[in-house]
């Protein structure tokens, strides 16, 4: 009876000491360069993703740059910015990415007008 009480106690707590080691995931770097209104909606919006260390980041990071180069000009096109182009390079064997942003001129409306006739 000692005994098995004594291996209940065993695996009770290895297991609460498993449970309590969580892996710790690691930001990966990205520099932002855009002009600042921009940059801060874009650090925002775009988080860049979480790994695990020593896993591969390949399956992280093309579905990140895939939603950067969509939702970037989606973005600046909500702000006036209709030209807007993005470019993500990596340096450093992908330790690390720099997101560049051009917006391009700014679309403004100037003034609108509206006529009603009758029938």
């Amino acid at each position: 009876m000692r005994l098995l009480a004594a291996l209940l106690l065993a695996c009770t707590a290895s297991i609460a000491a498993l449970a309590a080691e969580e892996p710790k995931r690691v930001v990966f770097p990205v520099e932002w360069n855009a002009p600042e209104p921009m940059r801060a909606q874009l650090v925002k919006l775009l988080p860049p993703p979480s790994t695990e260390p020593g896993a591969r980041r390949g399956a992280v990071l093309r579905p990140w740059v895939r939603d950067v180069r969509r939702r970037v000009p989606e973005i600046a096109a909500a702000e006036g910015y209709f030209s807007a182009t993005v470019e993500v390079d990596f340096e450093d064997d992908r330790e690390s990415a720099k997101v560049t942003v051009v917006l391009g001129p700014r679309t403004t409306v100037s003034g609108c007008s509206s006529t009603c006739t009758a029938w």
